[in-house]
């Protein structure tokens, strides 16, 4: 394979990244939009949509591993690929806590949750900056948004231990709602789990910069 074949395959690999990039926050988004409006059938058609990122993940997958074997690549050219393998694996995991939080939603169709709703606010807002931040670390080489990534986890998970105890504390006073406040429990659990790949992604973006790979938590 010529040299100018080799970059376009690695260009054409990262395009379709971006892609899955976007396609999961958008995902994320709607899931955040129904869960707010407790829009079942939006929710459905999030679930449903959750084995396109699987899609994308394989595919994407089954190319970086065709050009290691094929062409046994090293230096930066295997960190690009090796990257672009973490980087999906992160982003499919994000898309299914997407699909989670939307069957959340369809569990909790006949539950009057609403009021409770904004004591996830902070979290969801940390979450998808987290996400966003995480990506655009990764498309611009911007080692100190990645940076920024890796201290918003810390805001995460300090609000989802604050959560879990507000939560538990309702839940005992309140017998009749411990359906619907269990659920937004996991919902919280979940974005906390967002907020950690969208570490991981940043971490993976600081490494296809600098060629250094640490947990930067």
């Amino acid at each position: 394979m010529t040299r100018a074949l080799f970059t376009q395959q690695l260009s054409d690999i990262r395009l379709e990244l971006l892609k899955m990039a976007a396609f999961t926050i958008n995902a994320l988004n709607d899931s955040f939009r129904a869960l707010a409006a407790g829009d079942v059938n939006h929710a459905k058609v999030i679930v449903e949509h959750d084995e396109i990122a699987n899609t994308m993940e394989l595919d994407i997958e089954h190319k970086c591993l065709s050009i290691i074997a094929r062409e046994q690549p090293i230096a930066k050219d295997l960190r690009v690929l090796t990257v672009t393998l973490k980087i999906i694996s992160d982003l499919e995991r994000i898309c299914d806590h997407a699909a989670d939080i939307s069957k959340i939603v369809i569990r909790l169709k006949n539950e009057k949750y609403e009021a409770y709703l904004s004591m996830l606010d902070e979290m969801i807002a940390t979450a998808k900056g987290m996400v966003k931040d995480a990506v655009d670390a990764y498309t611009y080489q911007d080692l100190e948004l990645a940076q920024k990534v890796c201290k918003d986890d810390d805001v995460i998970d300090n609000g989802f231990q604050d959560l879990f105890e507000k939560l538990n504390g309702l839940i005992k006073e309140h017998l009749d709602d411990i359906n619907c406040l269990t659920h937004l429990l996991l919902v919280a659990k979940y974005l906390e789990r967002i907020g950690d790949h969208a570490t991981n992604i940043a971490e993976w973006a600081v490494f296809n910069i600098t060629g250094i790979h640490k947990q930067m938590d």
